[in-house]
């Protein structure tokens, strides 16, 4: 039972920290919540109710104009080239140019970037591009692509996760102290105080994996809302 504990709590232990390097690595550099463009993102509306973003991280900015903000990002080997006027902190007007065609574009405020609140823009018209186009941008920004019950279903796994190694390892460690533990075979109170520790000592690797779950989870979607994954 012990071997099996141990093995179980380090095979949650690798989960954890491959799913931690994962998240540092590949998740956090492009989250919402860090990106340094003056635009924010770009949403493009494709035709049958569809939609991929465009994560600022990609864009590149002329910066030192605060009422005109123009930002442009390549899309299959073309530049889209957007401009948005401020006027009070209000956002008074939209352009944006593909391939020479201008096109019908909206911008609102959007939550994240480096000022916490910062514009984001929205392009109604059709791109002329193709599925497979649409997809390797999709793929290109898939954390900003990433619907949030993703990434609450990513923070409940890695929850459940530092649960099961905190019991498991719990567990394996109570297993070993009891077994350890020699009482004269003639001390009836001593056998008793014994078989009453198996009992009990259960209950406290469960109570600390549902601690670690609760303090996990909690953690997790501080982060998520950091980043800016979840609002």
């Amino acid at each position: 039972m012990r071997r099996t504990a141990l093995f179980i709590s380090r095979l949650s232990l690798l989960f954890l920290v491959l799913s931690g390097c994962w998240f540092g690595l590949f998740v956090v550099p492009e989250a919402p919540g860090l990106i340094e463009a003056d635009i924010l993102g770009v949403r493009l509306l494709q035709p049958g109710e569809t939609s991929v973003a465009i994560s600022g991280h990609k864009f590149s900015c002329v910066s030192g104009k605060k009422d005109l903000l123009q930002c442009n990002v390549m899309i299959s080997g073309r530049f889209l080239e957007m401009t948005v006027t401020i006027s009070d902190r209000t956002l008074t007007g939209c352009r944006a140019t593909y391939t020479s065609k201008v096109l019908n574009c909206t911008a609102g405020y959007e939550y994240g970037g480096k000022t916490g609140s910062t514009p984001y823009v929205y392009i109604k018209d059709d791109l002329g591009l193709s599925n497979q186009q649409v997809q390797k941008l999709r793929q290109a920004n898939l954390v900003v692509n990433t619907r949030e019950d993703y990434w609450l279903e990513l923070a409940i796994a890695i929850s459940f996760a530092a649960a099961v190694f905190t019991t498991s390892w719990l567990w394996s460690q109570g297993e070993k102290q009891i077994n350890s533990s020699v009482y004269p075979i003639d001390n009836a109170a001593r056998r008793f105080n014994h078989q009453i520790i198996r009992v009990v000592s259960p209950f406290i690797p469960l109570g600390m994996g549902v601690l670690a779950f609760c303090l996990s989870y909690y953690f997790f979607l501080l982060t998520l809302l950091g980043l800016v994954l979840i609002d």
